[in-house]
């Protein structure tokens, strides 16, 4: 989102804390860590069928009409797909907070994370699953160890739910210097079919999709500002 200046913008939020509302008080927010990549994948397809939807109906994607609600992702299915992160962790959480799940795997997280950033060029194993684009190296420098947070995390979770057989097991292989091209190049294919309307605050949101890849990007006075792309898992 790219929000105005001197004005109060609603935006759209996802909540990752069952509980936190059972006291019945006041909450605090704050900033948090970036969420790892294989849940903001699933917000990020939900939110795009969401909008695709609307369009169906009103021949037009217009979230900023709809409000931040026109956003929103399937709520009750993020809380569930938390849940069952705890289970395969074997951790919890008084509230189910994902940022405490978060916290309780920072040592395992840590020494990942701290290699990742010490490497010059590309590091890893396995296939591209998610791919970001700024307009910007300074924008990418500045969010670079939150993006490698939400890696780190979403490669802990993937390895629980394989050792509990539920997922198949990725073999190290070296980084394939193609595997970005055809990502970028399925996107394009994408764009064809793609479901543009406003953005929250200023510009337009362009959502993705085929069955290879789905994504997001915003535009802003005809200039491309960010995307995301997430490979579609069968």
């Amino acid at each position: 989102m790219w929000l105005p200046a001197a004005k109060a913008t609603q935006i759209p939020v996802t909540c990752l804390e069952a509980g936190r509302w059972d006291g019945g008080e006041a909450m605090r927010f704050g900033a948090g860590r970036k969420a790892d990549y294989a849940l903001r994948s699933m917000v990020n397809i939900q939110v795009g069928q969401q909008l695709r939807s609307a369009m169906a109906m009103d021949g037009a994607m217009d979230g900023a009409m709809g409000g931040a609600e026109a956003f929103a992702a399937d709520q009750g299915a993020i809380w569930n797909e938390i849940g069952q992160r705890e289970t395969r962790a074997g951790r919890s959480s008084a509230t189910a907070s994902l940022h405490d799940l978060y916290e309780e795997e920072r040592g395992e997280a840590q020494p990942l994370a701290v290699a990742a950033r010490a490497r010059n060029g590309p590091c890893g194993s396995g296939r591209i699953v998610a791919l970001e684009l700024f307009d910007n190296p300074a924008t990418l420098a500045a969010s670079w160890p939150r993006l490698v947070e939400s890696a780190v995390s979403a490669h802990l979770d993937h390895a629980r739910t394989a050792a509990a057989g539920l997922a198949q097991s990725r073999a190290h292989r070296h980084p394939d210097p193609e595997a970005i091209q055809r990502m970028i190049d399925r996107a394009s294919a994408a764009l064809d079919g793609a479901a543009v309307g406003r953005s929250i605050g200023e510009g337009l949101d362009i959502r993705l999709a085929s069955h290879q890849i789905a994504g997001s990007a915003l535009v802003r006075k005809g200039h491309f500002i960010h995307a995301e792309l997430f490979r579609v898992v069968a």
